[in-house]
């Protein structure tokens, strides 16, 4: 059965002419073999605006919206810059020289995060592994392919009390000072034990004849 017109002011519409009252296929929806007849093709462009750029049949309200769309698309193709200004926001390298582009707080601080994580990465490097390698040259090249701006960094990281502990645990300790301290209390336990009043049931007291002599007296 072949399809009725979709318009929906079909009833209302005089087709005075056999022309008038053929049904044309929309161009829209050709798969669904949607139809709409001359004289309510011609009524539908009266009702609408910006009429003029749509030139395809198309058989309702619905379909003239998609049509004059996807002509407005076609004439003004959408721009892709904020789609280049992340990408140089995020590598800023792949720009041109001597051009400042735009960064959010958020592209600087993914920035420095990750020049921090590169130079530790390089530290770490250095401190396990590069310590073998003589050549000064194969070292700076090694250095550099983890992180291109750890000379530059090197101030200011070192600077920083997060990248340098006070004190490792491979770090050499003062024996010397530990011996002082361990014949200190050695000293301090030896004349205890001569000491009299240390003698259990003996107290002392000071004489009158000389204040600094003790004699011992046998408690009660």
């Amino acid at each position: 059965m072949a399809s009725l017109c979709k318009w929906k002011w079909r009833k209302k519409i005089v087709k005075e002419t056999s022309d008038a009252a053929a049904l044309v296929q929309c161009s829209n929806s050709p798969k669904s073999e949607n139809r709409i007849h001359q004289a309510c093709f011609l009524d539908l462009l009266s009702k609408n605006d910006e009429t003029e750029s749509v030139c395809a049949v198309v058989c309702g309200k619905r379909c003239f919206n998609a049509v004059l769309k996807a002509l407005k698309a076609a004439d003004n193709p959408v721009s892709t810059s904020k789609k280049r200004l992340t990408i140089l926001s995020r590598h800023p390298r792949s720009g041109l020289r001597g051009t400042t582009t735009y960064r959010t707080a958020k592209d600087i601080q993914s920035k420095i995060s990750s020049l921090e994580q590169s130079f530790k990465t390089a530290t770490d490097w250095l401190g396990a592994t590069g310590q073998d390698v003589q050549d000064e040259k194969c070292l700076r090249d090694a250095i550099l392919s983890r992180c291109p701006y750890y000379y530059d960094l090197y101030g200011t990281m070192n600077d920083r009390d997060s990248t340098t502990p006070l004190r490792l645990n491979m770090d050499a300790i003062d024996v010397s000072e530990e011996s002082s301290t361990d014949d200190d209390s050695d000293d301090g336990s030896a004349s205890n034990e001569g000491d009299v009043s240390s003698i259990e049931g003996v107290t002392t007291e000071p004489t009158g004849i000389n204040s600094d002599a003790v004699v011992p007296r046998e408690s009660e």
